[in-house]
């Protein structure tokens, strides 16, 4: 099978609606392994957009979303659930699991499929509400969990707080500061959303995962500051912080 572009490129999708999830399958087109990740709680907004099969509304059966997200890995859970552990189970393979060998479909991407899931699939539940902290030690210990990802943005707000980065913030600082020890005990690897600008605190706070930027905020960082320096800015003045 001939290598395809991207081949090797591991790419997280966190982005909603359909202008981040059509670049996310583009780039899963031309070959990169995309994991989309989103809330079990909070239904992604493509879900609720139609068209429905026969007409019959089911966020589980969104023809716009499932065209926006095809050719991606990915789960939505709530680990508090018996039925979300369960399907934890449903993606590994025996004896860490009880997933089904079905070859065809997964062989069309990768001939050696079955070696390739061991370390290749990774169970990434998000961990973005104070609810979700409270359950902590339960959601890392259901089996087969590789890491955590924590929404910021999210967790501040059930956290009383404005949305974004809140870092000063006791609560927030404290939040995370929990999510980072509770990994730890667990050996759990700790995740997290951010800014490139905020890597090296979070390395620092101990989180082994952490997103520098997004595909869209990638793309308009770029071609804001392009045309920055083309109507005359230094090229230092010329960037974005912005966090989605």
């Amino acid at each position: 099978m001939t290598a395809q572009p991207l081949e090797g490129l591991k790419v997280l999708d966190l982005a909603w609606v359909v202008a981040g999830p059509l670049i996310g399958r583009s780039l899963a087109d031309y070959g990169a392994t995309v994991v989309r990740i989103e809330s079990s709680r909070r239904v992604e907004t493509a879900r609720l957009m139609g068209p429905f099969p026969k007409g019959v509304f089911d966020v589980q059966q969104c023809t716009l979303y499932e065209n926006t997200n095809a050719g991606k890995l990915g789960l939505a859970l709530d680990l508090r659930r018996p039925e979300a552990q369960a399907v934890v189970r449903a993606g590994r393979y025996a004896p860490m699991g009880a997933r089904s060998f079905g070859p065809v479909v997964a062989g069309m991407r990768r001939a050696n499929h079955f070696e390739w899931s061991t370390d290749g699939i990774a169970i990434i539940p998000m961990i973005e509400t104070v609810e979700a902290i409270a359950n902590l030690d339960g959601i890392l210990a259901v089996p087969g969990i590789d890491a955590i990802y924590v929404g910021p943005a999210d967790l501040s707000i059930t956290l009383g707080l404005k949305p974004g980065n809140n870092d000063g913030e006791s609560k927030f600082d404290d939040a995370l500061q929990t999510i980072v020890a509770a990994c730890r005990k667990a050996g759990i690897v700790p995740g997290i959303h951010a800014t490139a600008a905020l890597v090296e605190r979070r390395l620092e706070q101990g989180f082994r995962m952490i997103t520098v930027t997004s595909d869209t905020l990638a793309l308009k960082g770029s071609l804001t500051a392009d045309l920055a320096i083309a109507r005359g800015a230094r090229p230092a003045d010329a960037k974005s912080g912005a966090m989605y």
